[in-house]
């Protein structure tokens, strides 16, 4: 599916330089329009990407940069440590022997992870909550 636009391009009579018409409905980082966007998103939920890619005809890679800005937004917009009343933290290897380690934080209630910090050391997790507010760290469901 392709949509053809003609896009005007323009000159600063101020710093001789050249820019393009830009529309509200295109995606500058992906070239598709933020309809077909979501529509990628929403079929990369159901199945694998490389599914998706044949389906639509599209390159894997832009299919996989289309869904992972996709996450990154829909998680920015909520907060995941919101609805959290137990949280577990832990500790993985992400490289075993290299000394490479992360510190996972679960809500145990839900038996999900919530966040991924890529450190482990108790005074920047304490710094990381302390960022988040004096009324997030007062939270007494947490």
């Amino acid at each position: 599916m392709v949509l053809n636009l003609e896009v005007r391009q323009f000159i600063c009579l101020d710093c001789n330089r050249t820019f393009s018409e830009r529309f509200d409905f295109v995606s500058e980082s992906t070239n598709t329009t933020h309809r077909h966007t979501k529509w990628v998103f929403m079929l990369c939920e159901k199945q694998p990407i490389s599914q998706v890619a044949a389906l639509l005809g599209m390159g894997y890679s832009q299919v996989a940069h289309i869904y992972q800005l996709g996450a990154e937004s829909l998680i920015s917009a909520c907060d995941p440590y919101k609805s959290v009343r137990n949280l577990g933290i832990d500790e993985i290897a992400l490289r075993k022997g290299h000394g490479d380690y992360a510190c996972v934080l679960v809500d145990l209630d839900r038996g999900c992870v919530i966040d991924m910090l890529p450190f482990r050391d108790k005074e920047r997790l304490i710094a990381h909550f302390q960022a988040k507010g004096e009324a997030f760290c007062n939270k007494s469901n947490i």
